[in-house]
């Protein structure tokens, strides 16, 4: 079994690979609670992405790349993939790292990119990503706004489940210098469907917890826990 560790910059390739291997534990299940936003929550970002779409058309603006899709390609066998966006490459890195560091009994390629959309060059050699995770940092506007900005080339199906948000640099000493509102970030996880986590990536123990939940999330949305889909993961928000 093998980790993986993927770094992108805009239109270069590969910079890194890690491997390591171990053994895993999965969450238990919740009753479904807001399934019924589901098909709202879908058509809204649908529409929304149509939109973009037809302004680059009427600009005569070149499409870098289409919206990242989570079933494009065939998942591999007892593995799952995760995608982490960020400005901040050292918040980026820390993350990964935990993340390779916890054992887990399925492989596990880990990508970074700064935003989306990824490059053309080497996409067929990425896997299919279960799960997309968003790195925002509350003393950055720029964080957010890169945020914001890549989420408009995520296809529809992704936010059924298969993106999470993590704020960093929240902790209530620091309150007064954040630029960033958590309740707007929270706002748009709720929005979503997504679960937000809060983590403080100077502090070894939660850089640690943060990676321990980000796998067991990983591990629902790569369709490794028997008779548990992505579409719960709003549902288990709170149990985060």
């Amino acid at each position: 079994m093998f980790w993986r560790l993927h770094c992108y910059q805009p239109y270069e390739g590969v910079q890194r690979t890690s491997s390591q291997s171990g053994t895993g534990a999965c969450t238990d299940p919740l009753p479904g609670q807001r399934r019924g936003r589901a098909r709202h929550v879908l058509h809204r970002i649908e529409s929304k992405w149509r939109g973009l779409a037809q302004c680059d058309n009427q600009t005569g603006a070149l499409v870098v790349m289409a919206a990242l899709r989570p079933y494009e390609k065939m998942p591999a066998v007892n593995a799952g993939a995760v995608l982490l966006i960020g400005s901040e490459e050292s918040h980026r890195e820390l993350l990964a790292q935990a993340m390779l560091r916890e054992p887990k009994a399925f492989d596990v390629k880990i990508h970074m990119a700064h935003c989306l959309p990824l490059p053309f060059e080497g996409d067929h050699l990425r896997p299919r990503f279960d799960l997309v995770v968003f790195l925002i940092n509350l003393h950055s506007q720029l964080s957010l706004n890169n945020v914001l900005s890549s989420m408009l080339h995520l296809d529809t199906y992704f936010y059924l489940g298969k993106i999470c948000f993590v704020a960093t640099r929240g902790k209530s000493g620091e309150v007064q210098h954040c630029i960033v509102d958590i309740t707007t970030v929270k706002d748009l996880a709720d929005k979503h469907l997504s679960i937000l986590i809060q983590s403080e990536l100077d502090n070894e123990d939660d850089v640690t917890y943060t990676a321990q939940r980000l796998m067991n999330i990983l591990k629902i949305c790569a369709g490794l826990v028997p008779g548990i889909s992505s579409l719960y993961m709003g549902s288990v928000m709170k149990s985060f």
